[in-house]
């Protein structure tokens, strides 16, 4: 779980993959909500799934998802409060939290991060943004 060096080819191998990643998010946003689509926000989920589709499924990934999903809550928490409901700063907040869990040896986490950062940006919430960050965060530690 080392953190990843910056300039290796590995470095460049996940930036490269964030930010496919992060272009795909944007790319599936914008075509659904092209198309009309309810709920296109799941259009953006399922792209950084797919994008980020081999994490393990061995003990260790419940341990990787409850990291992930912190950082990502964090990450599309502070990205949704300081510029609201844009989608470059989805796409941006995506690629961050994916670059960042790779250069934290998580990049296993990255796909649960990006899903997260997806889920407070793109769902419409409704009260004090803050506390119901703090509910969705809680809710995925007990369904982990």
């Amino acid at each position: 779980m080392g953190a990843t060096p910056f300039f290796t080819r590995e470095y460049v191998d996940h930036l490269k993959q964030a930010a496919k990643t992060g272009v795909a998010a944007i790319a599936s946003l914008y075509l659904a909500r092209l198309l009309k689509m309810p709920e296109s926000y799941w259009a953006a989920i399922s792209a950084i799934i797919v994008m980020y589709s081999d994490v393990g499924k061995t003990v260790s990934a419940s341990w990787y998802r409850l990291i992930g999903t912190a950082i990502g809550v964090s990450i599309g928490g502070v990205f949704a409060a300081v510029f609201g409901p844009r989608i470059w700063a989805f796409g941006v907040a995506v690629t961050l939290t994916m670059l960042i869990c790779a250069l934290l040896g998580l990049a296993e986490a990255a796909r649960i991060a990006g899903v997260a950062v997806a889920i407070v940006m793109l769902i419409a919430h409704h009260g004090a943004p803050g506390s119901l960050r703090f509910t969705d965060f809680s809710k995925s530690l007990s369904e982990s």
